[in-house]
């Protein structure tokens, strides 16, 4: 089992109720080598979300040594306003800063350039419609 495949599956049996997902985990690395294959398309990826004060993103693993873009992420307003648990939870961590591990299913985005998020600092860009896992 690849290590990726180990953290996705250790989050979700670390949540009693998470539903197991219906659509397979896109790995970050197949998004910025493919990502027009899933443009507007609702996705799933794990990875770890970057949280400051005036961002969030997910680091996203390039084919080319030592390079990285960035995918945005945020929240739908309606989720957002009535979360449910893990929703909750993964809001509770952003407030706090730092970095939030989490399983996240969202529609995706993405661009030949920055296009996405504050300032455009990003390519790629996921509004989440549900959280699977906050680890």
């Amino acid at each position: 089992m690849s290590f990726r495949a180990f953290v996705v599956f250790a989050l979700l049996t670390l949540q009693p109720n998470a539903p197991l997902p219906a659509l397979r985990v896109v790995t970050l690395e197949d998004l910025a080598a493919h990502y027009q294959a899933y443009e507007s398309n609702e996705i799933i990826v794990a990875g770890i979300v970057i949280v400051g004060p005036e961002s969030s993103f997910m680091a996203v693993p390039t084919s080319r040594v030592g390079s990285q873009e960035e995918m945005w992420v945020q929240m739908q307003d309606a989720l957002a306003r009535h979360p449910g648990p893990l929703e909750a939870e993964y809001l509770r961590r952003m407030k706090l800063q730092g970095l939030v591990t989490a399983i996240l299913r969202g529609r995706f985005h993405g661009s030949d350039h920055r296009s996405f998020g504050h300032q455009n600092c990003c390519r790629f860009e996921i509004d989440i419609t549900s959280v699977l896992s906050v680890g």
